[in-house]
C-alpha cells in the first residue's frame, strides 16, 4: 500500500457498545445490540445481539445471536444462534443453532435446528431437524450443469446470428 492509501486509513477504536442505527461502524471490537446497522467492519470480534446487519467483517470471531445479517466473514469462527443469514463465510467453523442460511461455507460446521440452502463444508457435524437442500458435491454437480447449459445455450444463440 501506498502512504497516502495508509493515511486515508482511519485507526479504529474499541466500540464498547452500539445502540439505534448507523451506515457503517468500523472499531477494533464491535457489540451491536437493538440497532440497525448497513455494515459492521471489525478488526477483532463483532457480536450482533437483537439487531439486522447489511455485513458483517470481522477479523477474528462474530457472534450473532437474535438477529438478521445479508452477510457474515470472519476470520476465525461464527456462532449464530437464532438468527438468519445469507451467506455466512468463516476461516475456522461455524456454529448453527436454531438459525437460517442461505449459504454456509467454513472448513467445518456444526449444525442444530437450523435450514441450510447451501452447505460448502469439509466436515459438517449435522444434529436434529437439520434441514439442508444443497450439499457440497450436489452444488458442483449442480454449477457444473448450469455451466454446460449456459454455454450451450450461448452457442446456439451465437451460431443464429
Amino acid at each position: 500500500m501506498t502512504d497516502e492509501t495508509n493515511e486515508s486509513i482511519a485507526p479504529t477504536e474499541p466500540i464498547d457498545e452500539i445502540h439505534g442505527t448507523a451506515d457503517h461502524v468500523a472499531a477494533r471490537d464491535a457489540h451491536i445490540t437493538d440497532s440497525l446497522i448497513g455494515a459492521v467492519q471489525a478488526e477483532g470480534s463483532a457480536s450482533i445481539t437483537d439487531s439486522a446487519c447489511g455485513a458483517v467483517v470481522a477479523g477474528q470471531g462474530a457472534q450473532v445471536e437474535n438477529s438478521f445479517s445479508q452477510a457474515v466473514v470472519a476470520g476465525a469462527g461464527i456462532e449464530m444462534k437464532n438468527s438468519g443469514g445469507g451467506i455466512l463465510v468463516a476461516g475456522a467453523g461455524i456454529d448453527l443453532q436454531n438459525s437460517s442460511t442461505g449459504i454456509l461455507y467454513s472448513r467445518k460446521a456444526k449444525v442444530e435446528n437450523s435450514t441450510i440452502a447451501v452447505l460448502l463444508t469439509p466436515q459438517a457435524e449435522l444434529g436434529q431437524n437439520v434441514k439442508v437442500q444443497m450439499s457440497t458435491v450436489q452444488a458442483i454437480a449442480f454449477g457444473a450443469a448450469f455451466g454446460l447449459f449456459a454455454g450451450l445455450l450461448g452457442f446456439l444463440l451465437r451460431r443464429r446470428r
